[in-house]
């Protein structure tokens, strides 16, 4: 997937609730464009149309509540009727709202409820459609996941608090910027994050422990309800206040070059706060913001199916939003069926709640990493605007991750990884990275340069080289690094041991670098036409003579040359190919939970490839010219 700051414009100009063909028994919220093109003195927004529903969309659907206690069902689900065809339950497909005041909330003492048992919205509502049950938990695995304590800003029109779905698990923030107005948008969101709790009432929790803080920020001015980005900015600056891990922005419009919005996410992602934005209704659509601002993490709808049916150019990931089961607003249909980018958004939501749980410390971009990472790329795996499929039960897997230079000295970072790291040096001729956090580049003189955490232990200034350095490597712990030179001649410094070197030797080829073993104890050098010299307690265990050689790793209980074409495997002599048209350029061994060890190819295409099969994994669509050996796995970072 190309990184989405590659595939989007910046800013915003427009929001709209992201809802297709909501409806209730009473009249509902239309998608209602809010204007946030204003000045940034002014804060009144301007009147807009209400956007009508597409007539190839799911409609919005009702439940009716059970009269006795729910028993639930195992025959098929059935996908709701389009608008254009007669739905089985009471239907009413959107165009101009009415007010949002005239909403009448949801009681509780109207419904009676089960006192044990499961809730029956797991496995399927009493009514007619099999539609009516909380399909999206089982498909992405959020049933035991947990987030407590947790909280999740739902920057919306407003949430019923005595929904009761919803009674304690929702609190109004003292700071939102606008009363609430209209909640049925807000409400489904809730409902998306935090309905039921195992008290066999109706829905059943997507994940355990979490806490929404309801924030308005939608108005309705001449019986239209809007925003702008200077009320939602507001807001954003609202959540970080109130303590909030993620702050959920079901709503989207199109992208200007600045906005006080903008900001406001940016300053929220600083303090380590996650934003997640639904990336819009409209398949095939350009960029929408703010899910298209960089560190915010957009979101395309799935159906049943799998099938992506909304915007993907502004996502980052794929999750259930197409049909999907929820908190409604009418006292006598508390649940309601609906869709839309804004009811995917939530799950993803959700689940950064539950890495920042399991991982106090990580930041908004390590968690949107991992997320992605561990998501399911098997479904829709395909073009430039691919995006991964939200999987909550995956996460605390370790995945792949990655760490290269690319061809100008920057560190870019791919799969279970970031990094922070920044490069001077415009053309860094040697890397090592020790790690994710810090690295050593070196040039031929032996001049040593540190980034990030690494610690120098000195270089080869001080002396007259014989030969030009060509490769530095860290020792296995990062206490130490040896270099070596094109004729062989290793120097070590630090906690790294000298086990000898090929200095002072004629060789064949110039030597192209050196590869320690697992232990520390000794290392490899190889050279240009695939000579390999062992030294400690490094085992020689065959070559072959080509050119293009690439390097060597650490693998398999031998080692892999590397060459342009791919890799050759000793002791177990096979030939692992790269893809076809791909130029090796460098290779790591990568670890994950699913497979273990796995050696990955870095190719001139700018994406590591798996030598066992699994999808690659990209770095950045402008690196096809990334070169030289400079990687580190971040996958047990």
């Amino acid at each position: 997937m190309l990184p989405k700051t590659q595939r989007r414009r910046a800013a915003v100009a427009v929001l709209s609730i992201l809802a297709l063909g909501a409806s209730s028994s009473a009249p509902a919220l239309a998608d209602v464009p809010v204007d946030a093109n204003v000045d940034a003195a002014t804060t009144v927004p301007s009147t807009l149309v209400p956007i009508t529903p597409p007539t190839t969309g799911v409609s919005a659907t009702t439940v009716a509540p059970a009269t006795s206690a729910p028993v639930p069902t195992t025959s098929a689900l059935v996908v709701a009727a389009p608008t254009t065809s007669a739905p089985a339950t009471t239907t009413t497909t959107t165009t101009t709202s009415a007010p949002a005041t005239t909403t009448t909330p949801a009681t509780t003492s109207t419904i009676p409820a089960p006192v044990s048992g499961p809730d029956p919205c797991l496995t399927g509502c009493p009514v007619a459609s099999q539609l009516h049950r909380q399909w999206y938990i089982e498909q992405v695995g959020s049933g035991n996941a947990d987030a407590t304590g947790e909280v999740v800003a739902v920057l919306d029109g407003g949430i019923d608090l005595e929904h009761r779905e919803l009674v304690g698990r929702v609190r109004r923030a003292t700071c939102a910027p606008v009363e609430a107005t209209n909640l049925m948008h807000g409400t489904a969101i809730a409902g998306m994050l935090v309905a039921g709790a195992n008290d066999a009432t109706g829905l059943g929790p997507v994940v355990k422990g979490l806490t929404v803080v309801d924030i308005p920020v939608f108005e309705v001015v001449d019986f239209e309800s809007s925003t702008n980005s200077a009320i939602v900015a507001e807001a954003v600056r609202c959540a970080v206040f109130e303590g909030a891990t993620v702050i959920n922005l079901s709503l989207s419009g199109s992208c200007s070059n600045d906005d006080e919005l903008r900001t406001a996410i940016r300053q929220a992602i600083a303090a380590g706060v996650s934003v997640v934005a639904a990336a819009g209704n409209e398949p095939g659509g350009g960029s929408t913001c703010p899910a298209a601002y960089p560190g915010v993490i957009g979101v395309a709808a799935t159906d049943i199916e799998r099938a992506t049916r909304t915007a993907t150019t502004s996502a980052d990931l794929a999750a259930p939003g197409f049909g999907v089961l929820t908190a409604g607003l009418h006292p006598l249909a508390p649940h309601i069926v609906i869709s839309g980018s804004s009811f995917a958004t939530p799950l993803v939501s959700a689940a950064v709640a539950v890495v920042a749980a399991k991982n106090p410390t990580w930041s908004p971009a390590r968690i949107e990493a991992h997320l992605v990472a561990v998501a399911d790329w098997s479904l829709i795996n395909t073009g430039d605007d691919a995006v991964p499929f939200l999987r909550i039960d995956r996460i605390g897997r370790t995945a792949p991750g990655f760490l290269a230079v690319g061809t100008s000295g920057q560190f870019v970072a791919a799969g279970d990884a970031v990094s922070s790291l920044s490069s001077s040096n415009p053309e860094p001729d040697l890397m090592w990275t020790a790690s994710c956090t810090g690295a050593w580049s070196v040039d031929d003189a032996g001049r040593l340069r540190t980034h990030g955490t690494a610690r120098s232990f000195g270089d080869l200034t001080p002396f007259d080289l014989a030969a030009p350095v060509v490769a530095i490597a860290a020792s296995p712990n990062s206490t130490g690094y040896w270099m070596v030179g094109a004729d062989g001649g290793v120097f070590a410094f630090g906690g790294a041991r000298f086990f000898g070197s090929m200095g002072g030797i004629t060789l064949r080829a110039p030597i192209v670098g050196l590869t320690p073993t697992e232990s520390g104890n000794g290392y490899w050098l190889v050279g240009s036409d695939g000579g390999i010299f062992a030294f400690g307690d490094a085992s020689f265990y065959g070559t072959v003579t080509t050119s293009g050689v690439v390097g060597l790793r650490a693998w398999d209980g031998g080692y892999a040359l590397i060459v342009r074409s791919g890799a050759i495997t000793f002791p177990r002599l096979s030939f692992l190919k790269a893809p076809n048209g791909v130029t090796v350029v460098d290779a790591l061994v990568a670890r994950d939970t699913q497979i273990g060890a796995d050696l990955w190819l870095l190719g001139d295409d700018g994406a590591f490839h798996s030598t066992s099969g699994r999808a690659s994994v990209p770095v950045s669509p402008s690196t096809a010219a990334l070169r030289a050996t400079h990687t580190s796995d971040c996958s047990t970072e």
